[in-house]
């Protein structure tokens, strides 16, 4: 599978696939354990938001640094 194919259920996103999207700016949404989550792309940087809009971890500008701490 290429890189720029989207993610579904069945084909689960891996850690190569998600530092390419962050690199090229692309928003990502997900579940995890039946829940909702959003990655945004703020000025401030990447942070996860919950299904309520709650930041659940600090901006972190580096694509890179983001994807390691969500490991």
């Amino acid at each position: 599978m290429s890189n720029d194919e989207n993610a579904s259920p069945e084909n689960k996103m891996d850690y190569s696939r998600l530092i390419y999207y962050l690199k090229q700016g692309r928003e990502i949404e997900f579940f995890y354990d039946e829940k909702e989550y959003f990655i945004p792309n703020y000025e401030e940087g990447r942070v996860i938001l919950n299904e309520e809009g709650e930041n659940l971890n600090h901006y972190i500008e580096d694509p890179e640094e983001f994807a390691e701490m969500q490991r």
